[in-house]
């Protein structure tokens, strides 16, 4: 099921139904754990025994870690948790990547070894609850915070189903407490939660799916044919910034419908985009950005390394590592390594720029020019992340910045049309306009300041939207494959 289903709307009514049941506290977090189960095994089944035995690796290790009472056996504790839940997720997300390497190592060498590749299937969202389950041990460990008594509680926090499989990564101790005191949603909260389930389908649907997905079909799948495809700059750059806009949209589009369905049932799940668009640097970007994902980072990778408190060869050695376990979370390929490597990059560029005396002539550059610099800049960062293979994305760098003339529009005209291409450069831009007008006191925060009349027209003009806008065939969220 997926949010922009009538499947799933059908299933959120009936979870919404027996959780306004008159049922104790108990009971209706029982419901809510095993609609989550549902909805996990409605992709497949199978996987949700993966998801079990992660939450129960985590659970009983927390346990252990606050039982023991010498430090040496907390740690063994910690790292037996770690190497299990981690090991789960480099057998099913990464043993491919790593065969592939080493059979064209092998190769190389004259030994064929391609028969024995391992095959295993993606359980979604495997990488969000990893990270969800992990944080929990390390802070138990950290004695940040006591381990979860109720596994029913432990689970239903680790697992409910708004943010199971493309997150926000929540952090147990800003979610799990909310889980001991009953809940019984207001008429208020219900509405600001149809409110942002409404926004962020807006952004998928009518944004993500019908104006940027086509656009970047196109592109990218014409320069998968490389000379063949007639590719020429200004269809290179299309492409390039429609996609920035489609995983924007999908990927904010998904969190805010997910902090809105939290909301629904009397939750508050944090933020995972705040008008990131608008940023001035790089170094803010990545506050704004999946920022459930970067706090991730900084607290469990970047710090424990040493952060900047090692001097500068250090701090640039934590950050490339940093971002280049980034880079590998999003996907086992060397596209998803460069990616996080371009980045990790940019930041100690920016770093070392900002102790040298031309930061002060940067200073006056307009902050609307710097958001549209590292937009543009960033844009061109996710070639790598889109694209199949190192190859296409070099190939199509190169026709982005080539002189070619025309393009094969034969190629083209049926998947895509010049207004089209129009639109979502427009779009776009408008994107970056309004994250920028909003990057102080945030886009969503600005939406929820407008008054009722005008917020309910806001809502039916988008509904309306989604209708007319209706792609014929939905496309799943970006994020699923992560």
């Amino acid at each position: 099921m997926v949010f922009n289903s009538v499947g799933f709307f059908i299933f959120l009514g009936i979870v919404l139904l027996v959780d306004r049941l008159p049922l104790g506290w108990p009971q209706r977090k029982l419901n809510l754990l095993l609609a989550s189960l549902i909805f996990y095994a409605a992709w497949y089944p199978p996987a949700v025994l993966l998801l079990v035995a992660t939450l129960s690796i985590g659970y009983f290790s927390a346990l252990a870690i606050s039982g023991a009472e010498r430090i040496d056996r907390k740690k063994t504790y910690l790292i037996l948790c770690l190497v299990m839940i981690f090991g789960e997720l480099a057998v099913f997300k990464y043993a491919g990547f790593f065969w592939d390497n080493f059979a064209a190592l092998a190769l190389a060498m004259r030994w064929n070894v391609t028969d024995l590749r391992p095959n295993t299937f993606l359980p979604l969202g495997i990488s969000f609850y990893t990270f969800q389950v992990a944080s929990y041990v390390i802070d138990v460990y950290r004695g940040h915070m006591q381990p979860a008594r109720s596994y029913r509680d432990f689970a239903l926090c680790a697992s409910f189903f708004p943010h199971l499989v493309a997150g926000p990564i929540v952090r147990f101790s800003d979610v799990y407490p909310q889980f001991k005191d009953p809940k019984r949603t207001t008429v208020d909260e219900l509405s600001q939660g149809i409110v942002l389930v409404i926004g962020g389908l807006f952004l998928k649907v009518t944004l993500g799916d019908a104006i940027f997905a086509p656009v970047v079909e196109a592109v990218y799948g014409a320069s998968r044919l490389g000379a063949e495809s007639g590719l020429n700059a200004v269809s290179a750059w299309s492409g390039i910034f429609a996609f920035a806009g489609q995983l924007y949209c999908d990927f904010a589009g998904y969190s805010i419908c997910a902090v809105g369905l939290a909301r629904c049932f009397g939750f508050r799940f944090p933020w995972n985009f705040r008008a990131p668009y608008g940023s001035t640097s790089f170094s803010e970007f990545w506050t704004r950005w999946h920022i459930s994902l970067s706090t991730w980072i900084r607290d469990y990778v970047y710090r424990p390394l040493g952060g900047n408190r090692r001097g500068r060869a250090r701090t640039v050695f934590n950050l490339m590592v940093s971002f280049i376990l980034s880079g590998l979370w999003h996907g086992a390929s060397w596209t998803f390594v460069i990616w996080g490597a371009i980045h990790g990059l940019i930041v100690v560029i920016e770093r070392s720029f900002r102790a040298s005396r031309l930061s002060t002539l940067v200073a006056r550059v307009p902050a609307l020019l710097m958001a549209v610099a590292v937009t543009i800049i960033w844009a061109l960062s996710l070639v790598f992340f889109r694209s199949s293979n190192v190859n296409d994305a070099v190939y199509l760098l190169g026709r982005a910045f080539s002189s070619a003339a025309a393009a094969n529009v034969q190629r083209l005209l049926p998947v895509v049309f010049p207004w089209q291409i129009q639109l979502s450069f427009a779009v776009m831009a408008a994107i970056v306009l309004f994250h920028f007008l909003a990057r102080q006191k945030g886009s969503i925060a600005l939406l929820e300041s407008l008054s009722t009349p005008v917020r309910s027209c806001t809502v039916a003009l988008l509904l309306v939207a989604m209708f007319i806008t209706l792609p014929e065939k939905g496309h799943v969220f970006i994020y699923f494959q992560f």
